[in-house]
């Protein structure tokens, strides 16, 4: 796919399935998991602290991206800020020929194979000095990662984040080869395209409290709710 004919398919998705013009469903209620929480858009702000992805040569990763998108929420019931975003792909493959899988093991696994994909990270900041303390991403189907030290930072506030072909998820880019992927995607607010991705499945299997509440993901396993995606979560961790 062509740049030219890839800003036109991002141009396309940004209108048909993300929702931009406004004319998404009731609106859903946060699940903030008692804590009370301000949630804000402000782009410029959202720039700064916004992660750095990294793809290999000739990635199918880079091309399928449509956009990443994210929020800021902030809570009196935490020393910290956090800056939670989205990276939002047109499909995932199931990738298992990678990894050289079969049979029941495969057969889990398979989930990874589906229209749409979006993965996370979160950038924990302290409000009074605007550094980085910790960063939460994705480690493998939705299983939590944390990097609490040596956090690998671009600009001194862009976490450095290596995805992973096939199936997006991240691992700390130590090499700090990560690019502004809104140079080639889309960048927006998750607040403004929450309801219409809930339309399309975004919450279904998930866990909700753990996509509005920065802190719960911190300390959750996985952003997954079902039985069979949290086993293929705890599946990822040993390969």
């Amino acid at each position: 796919m062509t740049e030219h004919s890839r800003r036109a398919f991002i141009a396309t998705m940004g209108t048909t399935s993300l929702g931009l013009t406004g004319s998404a469903a009731a609106e859903r209620d946060w699940e903030n998991d008692g804590d009370e929480i301000t949630r804000t858009d402000d782009l410029d702000e959202l720039r700064e602290y916004m992660p750095y992805l990294a793809y290999s040569r000739g990635s199918e990763s880079r091309d399928q991206l449509i956009g990443l998108y994210g929020w800021k929420a902030e809570s009196p019931d935490h020393d910290t800020d956090a800056y939670s975003y989205w990276a939002r792909y047109t499909n995932q493959n199931a990738g298992l020929e990678e990894l050289g899988i079969t049979d029941r093991v495969a057969g889990l696994l398979a989930s990874d194979a589906h229209l749409w994909d979006h993965e996370p990270s979160i950038t924990f900041v302290n409000p009074d000095t605007g550094d980085v303390e910790e960063v939460v991403y994705t480690k493998g189907h939705h299983s939590v990662g944390v990097i609490e030290k040596d956090i690998p930072l671009i600009n001194g506030t862009n976490v450095s984040l290596e995805v992973v072909d096939p199936w997006h998820h991240y691992t700390p880019d130590d090499d700090k080869e990560g690019v502004d992927v809104t140079n080639f995607a889309e960048f927006g607010s998750f607040l403004d395209h929450r309801e219409r991705w809930e339309e399309v499945g975004f919450y279904e299997n998930s866990k909700a409290e753990a996509i509005d509440n920065p802190w719960t993901a911190r300390k959750s396993d996985t952003w997954f709710e079902s039985r069979r995606d949290r086993y293929a979560a705890m599946l990822w961790g040993f390969l």
